[in-house]
């Protein structure tokens, strides 16, 4: 179980740095 939550919460914390970088990138350009 605890290998499920972390695996879940690492994949939340990726997708969100993504959107912020695309966001940052976009309000750059």
């Amino acid at each position: 179980m605890t290998i499920a939550i972390i695996a879940v919460a690492a994949v939340l914390v990726c997708t969100c740095t993504v959107v912020v970088l695309r966001r940052r990138s976009r309000s750059r350009g």
